[in-house]
């Protein structure tokens, strides 16, 4: 046996072991593709020692075709593998179709070989010679052939560009495993572009050879840095990736490691090294150190606003391994847009479009709340319902906008004679109500009269008003005080309009 059919078994034995240790592992159904690859090259390699011991040209032929059951798949599944490692995301239709695409043509091309004899799109000329008693199958290629270089060699640079991209985004034991396989990818390929360039292609396949240092690299991957725990390349990425922030801490909360976006928010973070107490940005932070203090005792999340203009979400997660507490995840998620998103949708949930004052649904809310207050406290309260003379009289001589412009006038002279605690609502069309708490008779018809004035000056209208009362004499509910009031309005309509109205139960100077 001559030494290039050793080195070629020894490259086989190699690569079969490794396949053989990588299919033991417990993450091996996740490494499928790392599997294939390695036992395609050991079949590429085993037909190849084979070829070179063969007599005469039906031999030679025999397992140059064995050869052609890994050679056209080596590129597409070094694809696979790589693309994987560095988290391609496989599932996007067009890198499906890329992934799909790459197997079908190399399907072809072990069809295309396997037919040579018949055409000369793929082999020509081919016969059986020997170079220094080494066999080979000589051919010319056929312009499958050089089509087949171009797919390998261009994949394969497209491969050594993702890992070389990969070694330079991260660090430490994940740069040590990208290297393992940016130098178990590039000695085929170097090997590859040599037997072209010399022209030894046709001669003698010396790709095979590059298969024993590239099992050693790869071995020593596995074996040493983990190579085949490919999550944690990709849990790696997902961590910087991820938009929020992100602090690692130990028991004692000390940095153990922190992503981009919490550098960001915590600029801080930036000048810490690991292993110092992130207590050192508290001081920045106004509350985050209480905040972590309750969720050590709590272990949910907290809302915090360091300054009332930005809201984080704040969750704390204890880290385990084998029952031993090893330390603290704390993920803080930037939630300011989502809670000023919520302010506003309450906002006009509560808030009649036109006017900015209560609407129908948040004057009811209110109104029971108030109520219940004022049953409570033992004081007075007040509800004026007011309804504008004549608008459906305006709206269709002067037109809907002129109407909608009186409404928002009409709403702005209710507020600005409106206290602090006290509540203005859009009852219903051009209806409006106003809840005074603590108030009585003498303060809810001053303040009736002070409004219907106003608006009789300040706006083309004028309105009719009617005040109901609750108190600990006369205690009525909230749909009993609506009521009254609107009875109260209507006798202020019949009495001719623009005036202020009382409820029965009302008695003046009551308080």
């Amino acid at each position: 046996m001559h030494w290039f059919a050793t080195l070629n078994l020894i490259g086989t034995a190699l690569l079969v072991l490794l396949a053989s240790f990588t299919g033991q592992r417990p993450e091996s159904r996740k490494n499928v593709g790392f599997i294939l690859l390695l036992l395609a090259m050991a079949t590429y390699s085993l037909a190849l020692a084979f070829e070179s011991l063969a007599t005469d040209l039906s031999s030679a032929w025999l397992w140059s075709r064995i050869q052609y059951l890994s050679i056209p798949f080596l590129p597409a599944l070094m694809l696979l593998v790589v693309g994987r490692y560095v988290g391609l995301p496989f599932q996007r239709p067009w890198l499906k179709a890329v992934l799909i695409g790459s197997f079908g043509f190399s399907l072809l091309i072990t069809l295309l070989h396997w037919s040579s004899p018949w055409h000369d799109l793929y082999y020509r000329d081919i016969a059986f010679i020997e170079v220094d008693d080494i066999a080979a199958v000589s051919f010319t290629p056929g312009p499958f052939y050089h089509l087949f270089d171009l797919f390998y060699f261009s994949n394969a640079a497209v491969v050594l560009v993702l890992v070389g991209r990969r070694a330079l985004q991260v660090y430490g034991l994940f740069r040590a495993q990208a290297v393992a396989v940016f130098i178990g990818i590039i000695i085929p390929w170097v090997f590859a572009l040599v037997g072209d360039f010399a022209s030894l292609s046709t001669e003698l396949d010396i790709v095979p050879l590059a298969f024993v240092p590239s099992a050693l690299v790869l071995g020593f991957g596995v074996l040493n840095w983990g190579l085949l725990g490919l999550e944690p390349i990709v849990m790696r990425t997902v961590f910087g990736a991820i938009p929020s922030g992100c602090i690692i801490v130990d028991h004692n909360r000390r940095l153990l490691d922190c992503n981009a976006a919490s550098q960001q928010m915590f600029p801080g973070l930036t000048q810490l090294k690991t292993g110092e107490s992130i207590e050192a940005i508290y001081q920045d932070l106004p509350g985050f150190g209480d905040v972590l203090e309750a969720l050590n005792e709590r272990d949910h999340w907290l809302m915090w606003s360091p300054d009332n203009r930005t809201h984080y979400r704040v969750q704390l997660t204890w880290l385990e391994q084998h029952q031993m507490h090893l330390g603290y995840l704390i993920l803080i998620q930037d939630e300011t847009q989502q809670v000023i998103a919520e302010a506003l949708l309450r906002e006009r949930a509560e808030v009649d479009g036109l006017t900015g004052l209560l609407n129908r649904s948040s004057f009811d809310e209110q109104l029971h709340r108030a109520v219940a207050d004022n049953a409570r406290s033992g004081t007075s309260l007040a509800l004026i319902l007011f309804d504008l003379d004549h608008f459906k009289a305006l709206n269709d001589t002067q037109g809907h906008q002129a109407g909608d412009d009186v409404l928002k006038a009409v709403a702005r002279c209710a507020q600005d004679l409106s206290r602090h605690g006290d509540r203005v609502a859009r009852y219903g069309g051009e209806e409006f109500a106003l809840i005074l708490p603590k108030t009585g008779a003498a303060g809810a018809q001053a303040i009736a009269e002070r409004l219907r004035e106003t608006i009789a000056r300040e706006t083309p209208v004028t309105a009719s008003l009617g005040i109901a009362l609750t108190h600990h004499e006369s205690e009525l509910n909230p749909r009993e005080l609506v009521h009254q009031a609107d009875q109260a309005l209507y006798r202020a309509k019949s009495a001719g309009r623009n005036c202020v109205e009382v409820a029965a139960n009302v008695v003046a100077g009551v308080q």
